[in-house]
């Protein structure tokens, strides 16, 4: 079953275009992905969305995926309870894409 994950990002005001050239870096992109989107919500307020196929994939990028935090945690405003984002993810049970063959 696919697994979508949605992190939460607050960005320094002077590192907001370091922040979206590191998603390029390597370790910010991961081959098991099916798709990973980034959204800027505003120069200091940007989302991740990203989908693996399987729950498994999702468990085995997390590692990467913290490792990768670190390097650019320099960019980021920590949350009030001292977290670098804010993140939660879930099974997909509905899914609608245009132009789908489903």
């Amino acid at each position: 079953m696919k697994v979508v994950s949605i992190v939460t990002y607050n960005v320094k005001p002077e590192c907001s275009e370091e922040f979206v050239n590191a998603f390029g870096a390597p370790g910010g992109v991961s081959t098991d992905l099916i798709y990973q989107k980034l959204v800027k919500v505003s120069d200091t307020h940007f989302i991740c969305i990203t989908e693996v196929d399987d729950v498994n994939k999702a468990v085995e990028k997390e590692d990467g995926g913290v490792n990768w935090l670190d390097e650019y945690e320099h960019l980021l405003v920590k949350y009030e309870n001292g977290s670098r984002t804010d993140a939660c993810s879930g099974l997909i049970v509905h899914e609608y894409e245009k132009n789908s063959k489903a």
